[in-house]
């Protein structure tokens, strides 16, 4: 537990386990996405995308389901505001999950 992230430590062990199993690593998220990894982290930075989440020292990688929520936005043709309104969304929906973690 010593080498875990901060925001991560104080998570309950079930919790970390189900982000842990839910977590897309990076090689495949540029994979379905068809992008290389300059290309997504510009998406990172302009609010298009989520950040990735640290979950250890050699741990990188994005949650399933915001990979899914934002390549179904991305076949909606949403709009840049409404991808960013959802980038928002599905950070403050983490929050809360490490929030009520840090609780528990």
């Amino acid at each position: 537990m010593q080498n875990t992230p901060a925001n991560q430590r104080s998570l309950h062990p079930s919790i970390r386990l189900c982000v842990s199993r839910n977590l897309v690593r990076p090689n495949k998220v540029y994979e379905a996405c068809g992008v290389n990894r300059s290309i997504l982290l510009k998406r990172v930075a302009h609010g298009f995308w989520t950040r990735p989440v640290m979950f250890g020292p050699k741990v990188l990688g994005w949650l399933m389901s915001d990979v899914a929520a934002l390549m179904a936005a991305q076949a909606a043709n949403l709009s840049d505001t409404q991808v960013r309104l959802l980038v928002e969304q599905l950070e403050r929906g983490r929050e809360t999950l490490l929030q009520a973690g840090a609780q528990a």
